[in-house]
C-alpha cells in the first residue's frame, strides 16, 4: 500500500482520524464550552489545518485565529470598571452563595449547566437514523440535499446554512428536507 511507504501520509492520516474521533466524540462528552476540540485547534501547530477547516469552516479558523491573538499577548483586556460591575451584581453574590452552600459539588453543577446550555450534542444522526426518525414522524419525501440546494425555490439566497459567496457555514453538518404528511 502506498501509505505505508510515505511516513508524511502516515502522520497526515493520523492527525485526521484524531480530529475525526474529536469531532465525534468531543461534541457530546465536553464538559466546557469548546471542549478538547477548542484546544486541539489552539495548538501552536495544527497538523492538518486544511483537512479540519474542510470539516467545520469558519468555526475551526475564529478559533485558531483566536488563540494565534492570545499567545501573540493581544487579546483585549477586561477594564476594572467591568470587575467592579461584576463584584456589584446579583449574579455575582448569587453565584458565591451558591458555591459556598455546595462545596465541592458546585463543579458538577457548573458541568450540568453547561451540558443543558445548548453546545453540545443530546444525540447525533447519520443518514439513515435521520430518515428513519422523520419517516418515523410522518414525513414523507425523505431527501438528502446540502447547504445550498432544496425544494424550497431560492433557498441559497437565504444563506441560513451559507455565507454571500456560498460558503458553508458547518461543512460537517447532515443536510436533509421531507415534507410532512
Amino acid at each position: 500500500m502506498a501509505l505505508e511507504h510515505n511516513e508524511n501520509k502516515i502522520e497526515e492520516w493520523k492527525a485526521n482520524y484524531e480530529w475525526m474521533m474529536l469531532e465525534l466524540y468531543d461534541q457530546t462528552v465536553r464538559e466546557r464550552s469548546g471542549g478538547e476540540m477548542a484546544a486541539y485547534l489552539s495548538q501552536a501547530s495544527v497538523p492538518n489545518v486544511e483537512f479540519v477547516v474542510q470539516r467545520v469552516g469558519y468555526e475551526a479558523k475564529a478559533i485558531m485565529e483566536k488563540a494565534v491573538l492570545k499567545r501573540q499577548g493581544s487579546s483585549t483586556p477586561h477594564p476594572k470598571s467591568k470587575k467592579r460591575e461584576r463584584l456589584a451584581s446579583w449574579r455575582y453574590w448569587r453565584e458565591r452563595l451558591i458555591k459556598k452552600l455546595l462545596g465541592a459539588e458546585y463543579e458538577a453543577l457548573k458541568i450540568g449547566r453547561f451540558r443543558q446550555g445548548g453546545e453540545i450534542h443530546q444525540w447525533m444522526y447519520d443518514r439513515y437514523s435521520l430518515r428513519a426518525l422523520l419517516e418515523y414522524s410522518g414525513f414523507s419525501h425523505v431527501t438528502p440535499c446540502t447547504a445550498t440546494d432544496s425544494a424550497i425555490p431560492r433557498w441559497a439566497e437565504f444563506q441560513l446554512d451559507t455565507d454571500a459567496h456560498g460558503v458553508v457555514y458547518k461543512p460537517d453538518s447532515l443536510f436533509m428536507e421531507a415534507v410532512k404528511a
